[in-house]
């Protein structure tokens, strides 16, 4: 952007999203978040490549509050 010459701004946000539906296969707001978090059509991709964005996703899940979902454990 700087070799054009292009204005731009970068802002980092502390932000948090609840995601224990994107584990679970049955929930369609599940899947729709995990399209929007990776930018994909999730459903598109190989068993092996959706368990590894899990994986990821799980890895970078943080558990919080008292009842807060088993799958984030």
């Amino acid at each position: 952007m700087e070799r054009l010459g292009l204005k731009y701004e970068t802002a980092e946000h502390d932000e948090a999203i609840d995601v224990p539906l994107c584990f679970d296969d049955q929930s369609t707001t599940g899947r729709a978040l995990l399209d929007f978090i990776y930018q994909t059509d999730v459903s598109a991709t190989s068993d092996d490549v959706k368990r590894q964005l899990l994986v990821y996703l799980r890895a970078l899940s943080v558990r919080s509050g008292v009842g807060a979902p088993r799958s984030l454990k």
